[in-house]
């Protein structure tokens, strides 16, 4: 293989590699967490605590998002929550941040 194929098969993976690898996905308690109003968080809902979790770098200002909500729901989870109030959601050009709290909410109770 000559040098500019090797070069520029190297940095094709090299690029493939840093545009998936920095999404988070969600765990499977993740994938649990659902998102609830603050009038259902004051009726149905008991505070764990407050998650805060960011995204830089990623493929795209969506991506970044996307994964700093899904890093958010991870962080819930693990707090033992299985909701969350989103507090707030900042978006700039290089990252996205997330602030939440973490809830265990009783869902039979708010309509699902």
């Amino acid at each position: 293989m000559n040098r500019a194929l090797l070069g520029r098969t190297v940095g094709f993976a090299l690029a493939s590699l840093g545009v998936t690898a920095c999404m988070a996905t969600l765990t499977p308690q993740g994938a649990q967490v659902r998102p609830v109003t603050a009038a259902q968080k004051d009726r149905d809902c008991r505070f764990v605590s407050v998650v805060t979790a960011e995204e830089s770098m990623g493929a795209s200002t969506a991506g970044d998002a996307e994964s700093a909500m899904n890093k958010a729901r991870n962080k819930v989870a693990a707090a033992g929550g299985n909701a969350m109030l989103v507090i707030s959601v900042s978006t700039t050009d290089a990252s996205t941040t997330v602030v939440a709290e973490a809830l265990t909410c009783r869902f039979a109770d708010v309509g699902g």
